[in-house]
């Protein structure tokens, strides 16, 4: 039966239907990709940034936690250098927390291989610099100067380099993974707003 052998109340009917179901069809469908914008923000701001700040959070420590331990071989003030064990032992405990804060988040993700990878380097590096930096301080405090500057310079030195250009990676992930989905992320805007 064609639309021409319809009253006018039938023709009405169907129009009006036509556009209600475009209505919700164009609803829903904007539903859809508002939904996929917002998953996309939730991947930036309470998945990518707060591992990468984790990872910021170390390397700040790690960078002071150096300094520090150059300070304390270098200093002959014995206030001087407790001062700086002092803080040695304050920016280990913030980066304990950092890391049991990483360790919770990376719990609740499914972490890729590559993020998996290098944190577990990062934690490897971090249990073979500790105990050689308590080590250069028992020797400083010990009185064998030599001896604590040629561990200093000889391997902490190289194994701090090592501790930062494996968080420096994982920082750098971090920022990529932000990068491509906010790239992601603007194309569905710019789409959806060519859509409507």
């Amino acid at each position: 039966m064609s639309m021409s052998k319809l009253g006018i109340a039938s023709r009405l009917g169907i129009g009006f239907g036509g556009f209600a179901f475009s209505i919700v069809g164009l609803g829903l469908l904007s539903i859809n990709q508002i939904h996929s914008m917002e998953v996309k923000l939730i991947e930036i701001n309470d998945v990518n940034s707060v591992l990468q700040r984790h990872a910021i959070n170390y390397r700040g420590s790690v960078h002071d936690r150096a300094i520090a331990l150059r300070d304390v071989v270098l200093l002959d003030d014995a206030a001087l250098r407790r001062d700086q064990e002092r803080l040695i032992q304050s920016l280990a405990q913030t980066y304990a927390e950092n890391r049991a804060q990483m360790a919770r988040k990376a719990e609740e993700l499914e972490l890729s291989r590559e993020q998996r990878a290098i944190l577990a380097q990062i934690d490897a590096i971090e249990a073979k610099v500790n105990p050689l930096a308590d080590r250069i301080v028992a020797l400083r405090n010990a009185g064998d100067l030599t001896e604590a500057q040629r561990l200093l310079l000889s391997e902490a030195s190289g194994q701090f380099g090592d501790w930062l250009a494996a968080i420096n990676r994982f920082i750098d992930h971090q920022e990529a993974l932000n990068q491509e989905t906010g790239t992601s992320l603007r194309e569905s805007v710019s789409g959806f707003t060519l859509f409507i």
